[in-house]
């Protein structure tokens, strides 16, 4: 038995922003590397996945998407001065090249900084860095 009205209500809405603008985010891909290996497939498959989906939803949604559709995770070696450290689990998307998604709306920069960082501890030669807002996608490719 359902014993709830026919007509909805109420209405939740948690976005002030419309489907359309969520699908169409604003892509700053000024420090994106284009001619690293798997990194125009990243940027065409997540960019699919946001025209579909719209930004907005849990990271996790994308990541697992990605991991499935372009990359794997794997556990990648990290080394110290004294050697091998631990194993850290990463979504590759080439031997050389992972992936991470963010949606910091401030201090991005404090994420370049230590990305940068794990890089030099790690066979890895660039992390694809995808920071996603409500409005905006901003592409950049960290370097060793």
């Amino acid at each position: 038995m359902n014993l709830r009205s026919e007509d909805v209500k109420h209405e939740f809405v948690n976005c002030h922003l419309r489907l359309g603008d969520l699908r169409q985010p604003t892509i700053n891909d000024d420090a994106w590397s284009s001619t690293i290996p798997g990194a125009e497939c990243f940027r065409e498959t997540l960019t699919s996945l946001l025209a579909d989906w719209g930004t907005g939803l849990d990271l996790t949604l994308y990541e697992e998407a990605l991991e499935y559709l372009i990359a794997a995770k794997e556990s990648v070696p990290v080394f110290g001065q004294s050697g091998h450290l631990a194993d850290q689990s990463m979504r590759l998307i080439s031997p050389e090249s992972s992936f991470k998604l963010t949606s910091m709306s401030q201090n991005a920069d404090s994420f370049f900084i230590h990305a940068r960082k794990l890089l030099r501890h790690t066979p890895l030669t660039v992390i694809h860095w995808a920071n996603i807002t409500l409005n905006q996608v901003t592409l950049t490719t960290i370097h060793r």
